[in-house]
């Protein structure tokens, strides 16, 4: 089963070694908010490429103080443009109960259901506009009383409800955070887990997919691997991780070179 956890800079620091030991298969870093980057940003994203986890990123809209929804996508593409072929987690949007309170700090008039989901729509697409792969982050209460579901359907929902139950939202998610309280490393950190793999762009982890097979993992042995299988300069692309993948659901993979 995938494990994926999410970051930002309260989370700093991390002993990556016990999330590699707790069997974490990606992390989603939060890139930043409003128009700005995340302290902790590239020594969270550059230590999840080294250990060749899957990575995705998250940006906490603030639309306050001419902080519009297209300077927040600006900034967010910005931000994650040098590591765009290494993401296969997907890209988020986090508009939720902080964006409005802070907004209302300048702004007295009240978002509607029709008002919060046009805004993430619209972030959404300009985010797919940009290339990437764009859903959006949501809890019960926020999808039941604060948007219009339907409105949202064609973007992928990363749904929080922290329990093991499903509902009617986890059978739609892309990404169920299913836990606030996951230890590791003597820290508590927010977890989640894939729903249907076949949602995301470019497709399922490769680390996680080795995992499940009970294939070494490390960045040196996919570098190995890959090398068997034709792919003489890996650097873990997603492009590179992916045709790997394919190769192992069809019974193509070699996991040796041959003389």
């Amino acid at each position: 089963m995938s494990k994926i956890i999410d970051v930002s800079k309260w989370n700093y620091p991390v002993d990556w070694d016990a999330v590699i030991k707790a069997g974490v298969t990606g992390v989603i870093v939060r890139a930043g908010s409003g128009v700005t980057e995340d302290d902790r940003m590239k020594y969270f994203t550059n230590e999840v490429i080294k250990r060749g986890l899957d990575l995705g990123f998250y940006w906490f809209v603030y639309i306050h103080s001419g902080r519009t929804i297209a300077a927040n996508c600006i900034k967010f593409e910005q931000t994650i443009r040098p590591y765009k072929d290494k993401i296969n987690l997907n890209v988020w949007c986090d508009f939720e109960y902080d964006t409005e309170e802070k907004l209302s700090r300048y702004d007295t008039n009240t978002l509607t259901r029709i008002s919060r989901s046009t805004l993430i729509a619209n972030f959404c697409q300009t985010m797919n506009f940009y290339g990437y792969k764009c859903g959006y982050y949501a809890n019960r209460d926020y999808l039941l009383n604060h948007l219009l579901h339907s409105k949202l359907k064609d973007f992928p929902l990363w749904y929080a409800r922290y329990t093991s139950k499903e509902d009617e939202y986890t059978k739609s998610a892309t990404l169920w955070q299913y836990t606030s309280s996951g230890k590791i490393g003597g820290k508590k950190f927010d977890m989640s887990k894939r729903v249907e793999t076949d949602r995301f762009y470019p497709g399922i982890g490769l680390v996680a997919a080795f995992n499940a097979v009970g294939i070494p993992s490390s960045f040196e042995h996919r570098k190995e691997i890959a090398r068997a299988n034709g792919i003489e300069e890996y650097t873990g692309t997603a492009e590179q991780n992916t045709e790997l993948v394919v190769l192992l659901a069809k019974g193509e993979l070699r996991k040796e070179k041959t003389q």
